[in-house]
């Protein structure tokens, strides 16, 4: 939608000689796998797991990127961005494996009558 919209308001900016197969490609796989396959599987996703577990995605996405970069793209890595990898991958660990204890629900009583009040106004015998 954004190159549609940008194609017509504006034209005259792009110049179509000035885009590289490669970056043509990466569109196309952006647009394919990144919104296509990948929002089709976090809808599903949604229907057989916790929302929690498949909110990790937010986390995990731009780690696979970067790696994606350096194994295809030949891009190098920082010692900042595996620290931060490492980080992220364990939180979202934590995330995955953490069992939470069950909580007892009580009933909201506020502002119900009690059983004595009940009995004044004739409710209960």
């Amino acid at each position: 939608m954004l190159i549609v919209l940008g194609l017509a308001t504006e034209p005259n900016q792009l110049r179509w000689h000035a885009i590289s197969l490669p970056s043509a490609a990466g569109l196309l796989y952006l647009v394919g796998f990144g919104s296509l396959l990948g929002f089709t599987a976090y809808i599903w996703l949604l229907k057989v797991v916790s929302t929690s577990r498949v909110a990790t995605y937010a986390y995990v996405n731009p780690i696979v990127a970067v790696f994606l970069g350096w194994a295809i793209g030949h891009e190098s890595i920082s010692a900042r961005e595996l620290l931060a990898a490492v980080i992220i991958i364990a939180a979202v660990v934590l995330i995955l494996f953490h069992r939470p204890q069950p909580v007892a629900v009580l009933p909201d009583t506020d502002g119900l009558p009690t059983i004595d009040e009940e009995r004044a106004m004739g409710m209960r015998e």
